[in-house]
């Protein structure tokens, strides 16, 4: 292959290790943070196409959190979010190149007046935001990846691996090179 793929989705046989449950509530966190950033894209900002593959991908880690942080839709979730946060962060570098973000100055005057400036702020970094969760949640996957092939290529007794063998506890005995062993014609 032209560009080989660093690691392969794994498969999850039985429930998640202590160490991804003990993440259920972080990728929660970062899942409705990101949701509410897609809702600000979609309704306030207009954008369609962007929102609609985002929330592809916010879609996918709900359903990861959902199946008990299975690691299949983890690393699916992970992979699209990176690549999400990328092209998020290519968007972010050509909007500061062609004249950055309008922040409007808070301002205390009355509740009104700061409501309204710290909307229009929100809106305005609302896509710098979405970037680092997007970035955060492929970190978070990247984690987990990481724990569950390290734990079922250690021990065998959790999920299963292409690095880990098949046979893991059977003894070798096979020997290479010993034996009488067999010649041409001698049959």
């Amino acid at each position: 292959m032209f560009l080989p793929m660093p690691f392969s989705i794994p498969s999850q046989d039985g429930p998640a290790s202590a160490y991804a449950m003990g993440k259920k509530p972080l990728l929660m966190a970062i899942l409705v943070c990101q949701t509410i950033i897609l809702a600000v894209r979609l309704v306030v900002k207009l954008d369609i196409m962007g929102g609609f593959i985002d929330g592809i991908v916010i879609g996918l880690g709900w359903y990861a959190w959902k199946q008990d942080m299975n690691i299949q839709w983890i690393c699916y979730y992970a992979m699209m979010g990176l690549v999400q946060a990328v092209f998020a962060i290519f968007h972010i570098i050509d909007k500061l190149v062609h004249g950055g973000f309008a922040l409007v100055p808070v301002q205390s005057s009355d509740l009104k007046t700061f409501g309204s400036t710290v909307w229009v702020d929100f809106i305005q970094l609302s896509g710098p935001i979405g970037a680092m969760l997007m970035l955060g949640g492929a970190y978070l996957g990247w984690t987990l990846y990481k724990e569950f092939t390290s734990f079922s290529a250690g021990n065998n007794e959790g999920g299963s691996s292409e690095y880990s063998p098949l046979r893991a506890n059977l003894p070798n005995s096979f020997t290479a090179f010993q034996g009488n062993g067999q010649k041409l014609g001698s049959v």
